[in-house]
């Protein structure tokens, strides 16, 4: 059975993904806490003493460390309350107000294979400017930016526009062009209706914000309900092959001049707090348009600059996702501070009521990320007391672990140290100890198959390539399927070569199998951290390692034919096979 329903299209699973909390959504059945990047509880699915069910947020995916089981929310809605994947997403469609058009089978081939880059630039350069247009027309559209005080020229600047209300404005300008519609589908700018499949503009009645690339050309686009009733309230692009959400910032084609001058980028949450940040001046700004802050734009900002200022709105829910953005930011060892506005406030209001250079104070007066963590520990403890102080370390202590620097960590501990008026030799003396907990708390329960697996050569270096999917190029070039003897590892590699190739991404890789074994082991790969110094080094010598063990395999099946050998045509040929490889396993000894 296909993991995906046949009665509706991928994108709808993807768009109840974007939009779901797994977090949330889990907690309703476990009782989770923060953990460092992720959050652990109590497994649902077997008795435990010690929290082994952990659940990863940035990666979307659940992993039991003790009885294996892992997957997506999809599979653990699956598992808990023994629905099909069907109604699975018809309940989560339901709760984030996706509305799920069925579509027949026959229509549900992959959208990005229908159409390739040069023809979806053309088309949202196409987009872009149909929806400028209409905003100029657009009365409504006009006092909406005037109400939000920006200036014509920064909407000309960002090419801000407006999508018609209507059901097909942008089909019909698009069709007198003659753009194809299965190709404007694949560009995610309209959906196909479930009566009689007729096609209709996903952006509608709507402020539209086009997202450029680092070279400014427009790869999707946010459009915001320009009534304030409308739902959802913001709606994205779906993922294309253009776009990917996880690895885009908003603004940062126009903000990268800035950033560089000023050396250090400000982390806003939303396109009106990027806009209202860049007109008033602050132009080293970009935004993560609503998504929660991941590791890849972490990594994509450490390109420009090492320092961020995160300026999260001064809400619970803006304070849990500037908490959230250190854990994941940490692991990249960048300089990151924290600014959390006052109550009921965000960056577009706090300019408006205060201005730029209030803002701007502020934000050189931000709290450091350690401090920020430590404050708001220190804010829910006693730290008169023995217990108080032992309660914030152990809330911090994720940070440590997180905090890959050794010279940083030992910053990071001072600090903690110095603040609770502690030695530090006590939080080395707790972080010893956790380590060696976790080590051993999982040991009686350990999964027999996903855990063992990623302790065998093929597992780790499998294990590698999942969480640094950068080093699959270098894996692939040295490394076909036919290296590996085991049936599973060929499968798995297999997966993951072919999920990479057509994705350039790991991110629905559980989704690309039906096997639970499989899912149980990826699900673990992308949660588990990879102990080591350099992974691009470490998967260089797993790579030497595994070449040199098929070079002996291949050499002794050959040895064992050349006994058999009668004919001296065949005798000629397995010799010089011989000589071939004995040459490549001198290469591969000599360094390579």
């Amino acid at each position: 059975m296909n993991t995906l329903s046949p009665f509706y299209p991928p994108e709808a699973k993807e768009e109840v993904r974007a939009r779901i909390d797994i977090v949330k959504v889990i907690g309703r059945y476990v009782k989770l806490r923060p953990a460092g990047q992720n959050f652990k509880g109590p497994c649902p699915f077997h008795k435990e003493k010690n929290p082994s069910f952990t659940v990863s947020p940035s990666k979307a995916v659940f992993h039991c460390f003790g009885c294996g089981k892992g997957g997506d929310i999809f599979t653990f809605l699956m598992e808990i309350e023994g629905l099909t994947f069907t109604e699975a997403l018809q309940r989560l469609a339901e709760e984030t107000g996706v509305t799920l058009r069925p579509v027949k089978e026959q229509g549900q081939s992959a959208v990005r294979d229908r159409i390739s880059k040069t023809e979806a630039l053309a088309i949202h350069e196409l987009a872009t400017r149909f929806y400028y247009d209409r905003m100029k027309k657009s009365p409504e559209a006009v006092a909406y930016f005037k109400s939000r005080k920006l200036r014509p020229e920064l909407v000309k600047e960002f090419r801000l526009g407006y999508a018609p209300a209507g059901w097909s404005p942008f089909i019909e300008y698009a069709q007198s062009k003659r753009i194809p519609v299965d190709k404007l589908s694949a560009c995610g700018l309209i959906v196909t209706s479930s009566q009689g499949g007729k096609p209709y503009d996903r952006f509608r009645n709507r402020i539209m914000f086009p997202i450029f690339d680092l070279s400014g050309k427009t790869i999707a686009f946010g459009g915001r309900g320009i009534n304030e009733d409308a739902v959802p309230k913001y709606l994205n692009s779906p993922e294309t092959v253009l776009y990917r959400k996880n690895r885009v910032l908003y603004g940062l084609h126009h903000a990268r001049p800035a950033i560089k001058e000023k050396e250090y980028a400000i982390f806003v949450e939303g396109y009106m707090d990027f806009l209202s940040l860049y007109q008033t001046g602050i132009q080293n700004v970009v935004a993560t348009s609503g998504t929660a802050l991941t590791v890849e734009q972490g990594q994509l900002i450490q390109r420009f600059t090492s320092r961020i200022v995160l300026v999260f709105d001064g809400d619970s829910a803006g304070i849990a996702a500037a908490e959230r953005a250190v854990f994941v930011l940490a692991p990249q060892n960048l300089d990151v501070r924290v600014l959390i506005l006052p109550s009921g406030e965000d960056p577009d209001s706090y300019i408006a009521a205060h201005g730029a250079e209030s803002l701007l104070k502020k934000i050189t007066a931000a709290d450091d990320s350690v401090r920020f963590i430590l404050k708001r520990a220190m804010s829910m403890y006693d730290v008169s007391t023995a217990k108080g102080k032992s309660a914030i370390v152990e809330r911090i202590l994720p940070l440590i672990q997180a905090t890959s620097d050794e010279i940083m960590r030992a910053a990071l501990i001072k600090e903690v140290a110095e603040q609770l008026d502690i030695r530090e030799q006590l939080i080395y003396g707790v972080l010893a100890k956790k380590r060696l907990k976790e080590s051993s708390s999982t040991q009686p329960e350990r999964d027999p198959t996903a855990e063992q697996f990623l302790e065998t050569e093929e597992g780790s270096f499998l294990h590698l390539i999942v969480k640094e999917p950068s080093l699959i190029a270098l894996a692939q070039k040295h490394i076909s399927t036919e290296t590996f003897t085991d049936i599973s590892t060929k499968n798995l590699y297999s997966l993951i070569i072919d999920t990479y190739t057509r994705e350039k991404s790991l991110q629905k890789i559980i989704d690309r199998t039906d096997n639970n074994d499989i899912k149980r082991v990826l699900s673990l790969m992308l949660i588990k951290d990879v102990i080591t110094d350099n992974r691009h080094e470490e998967v260089s010598h797993k790579v030497k390692r595994f070449l040199l063990k098929f070079n002996k395999q291949q050499m002794h099946e050959i040895t064992k034919k050349l006994r058999m050998a009668r004919k001296p045509e065949e005798k000629k040929e397995l010799l010089y096979k011989q000589h071939v490889l004995s040459t490549q396993r001198k290469e591969l000894n000599s360094g390579w």
